[in-house]
């Protein structure tokens, strides 16, 4: 993504300005400053990245003060409709891609086409060339587009090599094929004395991850429809997805006792089940790695990351 941080912060201007979720106010009655309410940015690690870009945007643009609410991108999106219905929403929101559909149905966003019109002469404007297909694809409803790409999360696969040297696995050789995750997650899986889990191989949800979606793209079909208004789950490749989930919770004692499992080893905190050991392989986005370098116990996790594996053999695409 070629956008530069003063063509962003221009846009989110503009944003601001068209009250694409709410009117600007002032901040106070001797502040002449319109202020923009912004939702969604991170109090974490991420804070001091936001608070950088909120001051030089303050002072490219200095009729404008930038008013930082609701902070986590967790919370519950039921506050931002509740805002929108109630008067008072913010004037940027940043939030997960998955909710983009849901809120431009509803009529809470405003399309930004006719800014992006406005500045595409402008050398810092943004473009859709300069950013991934399927990143700006995500941005768009009904043929608008409603949002812009802040980042991307590429999914890697990652796996624990001092699992796979414990179970007897090359940890060299990650898993190249749905068959051979399913192989390794049932070698990777571990029960205590009484046969309760104390290992599985691979957490099909792990953090969240939606593996079937992910499944019936790999299989090279969409969950949604072409027109982006249906689901569409009888297909060939959505049956085929369904089957090969039942398949690996049956590798790993069934989907019962690897929910409770999960259930029991997810963590309100940073380090997670995977950074304790108690899952040897998932599918995660590069979050993993900052996590495990800051909380993984090199003791039990030697980090490791491999492309994901796929229906069949691509290694040697």
């Amino acid at each position: 993504m070629r956008t530069s941080g003063v063509g962003l912060l221009r846009l989110i201007a503009a944003l601001s300005l068209t009250a694409a979720l709410g009117a600007c106010g002032t901040t106070q009655e001797h502040d002449s400053r319109s202020r923009i309410v912004v939702w969604g940015t991170s109090e974490t690690e991420a804070k001091v990245g936001y608070d950088s870009l909120i001051a030089l945007f303050e002072r490219t643009h200095p009729e404008y003060v930038v008013a930082r609410a609701v902070p986590e991108r967790g919370q519950d999106l039921q506050k931002l409709l509740c805002s929108y219905v109630g008067g008072d929403p913010p004037d940027v929101v940043y939030r997960e891609s998955r909710f983009l559909g849901n809120l431009a149905a509803r009529g809470v966003l405003h399309p930004l086409d006719d800014l992006l019109a406005r500045d595409g002469n402008d050398e810092e404007a943004v473009r859709r060339e300069d950013y991934y297909p399927g990143c700006w694809d995500e941005m768009v409803y009904d043929g608008k587009v409603y949002a812009l790409p802040g980042f991307t999360s590429p999914n890697v696969f990652a796996y624990n090599r001092h699992a796979f040297r414990e179970a007897g696995l090359d940890p060299d050789r990650p898993p190249r094929t749905w068959e051979e995750l399913r192989e390794y997650s049932a070698r990777l899986t571990k029960y205590d004395d009484a046969g309760n889990l104390e290992r599985v191989g691979f957490m099909p949800n792990f953090r969240g991850m939606d593996p079937f979606s992910y499944y019936v793209r790999q299989l090279g079909s969409n969950i949604i429809d072409p027109t982006g208004h249906y689901a569409q789950f009888d297909t060939p490749e959505a049956r085929q997805a369904l089957g090969y989930m039942k398949s690996m919770l049956d590798a790993q004692g069934g989907r019962t006792a690897v929910q409770a499992f999960h259930m029991a080893t997810t963590q309100a905190e940073n380090v997670d089940a995977f950074q304790l050991g108690k899952i040897a392989m998932a599918m995660d986005d590069d979050f993993i790695l900052y996590r495990t370098a800051r909380y993984g116990n090199p003791a039990i996790l030697d980090l490791a990351f491999a492309t994901p594996p796929m229906p069949t053999n691509t290694s040697e695409l």
